[in-house]
């Protein structure tokens, strides 16, 4: 979307990301709230925007991409239960309607607000929507940058 171009440095995980920039060895990283939000709490980093539509409870005083420099920017990290295909609907209605419960839960905001995160409670169809979606975004990346398997 900002007609930039970046040099890709693989990683196995974030914390590795992480421990480069601040060292030096690269001049900046995507990664997770998780991850780096400590080490801007201790001021070793220097949040620049979150790539969310909203702010962040976590990290309120650090803007969004979108309202940056890139109107309309979101990639969302999100997490979500599977099971295998064909899974009874009354089984998934179950760990949906128990996993529901846990997210309503204040410990549970409070412990995913620690690393940056916060829940979304849906349900089985509009998670599978969320995932259709990703899916379409990042198969248009993939062709617009001309990314090809390694």
């Amino acid at each position: 979307m900002a007609g930039i171009k970046l040099n890709h440095v693989p990683y196995k995980g974030g914390s590795q990301a992480v421990t480069d920039t601040i060292g030096g060895q690269t001049d900046l990283s995507f990664g997770s709230m998780a991850t780096a939000l400590p080490h801007v709490r201790a001021g070793k980093l220097r949040a620049i925007a979150v790539t969310t539509r909203q702010r962040s409870a976590s990290a309120p005083d650090v803007p969004t991409v979108a309202e940056s420099a890139l109107p309309g920017y979101e990639v969302v990290s999100w997490h979500g239960l599977f099971g295998p295909k064909g899974l009874p609907p009354p089984i998934v209605g179950r760990i949906n309607s128990e996993a529901t419960m846990i997210l309503k839960l204040r410990e549970t905001g409070d412990l995913l607000q620690t690393d940056g995160m916060s829940p979304a409670r849906s349900g089985p169809e509009h998670f599978r929507a969320t995932i259709e979606k990703e899916i379409e975004m990042w198969r248009k990346v993939v062709r617009e940058v001309g990314v090809k398997p390694e």
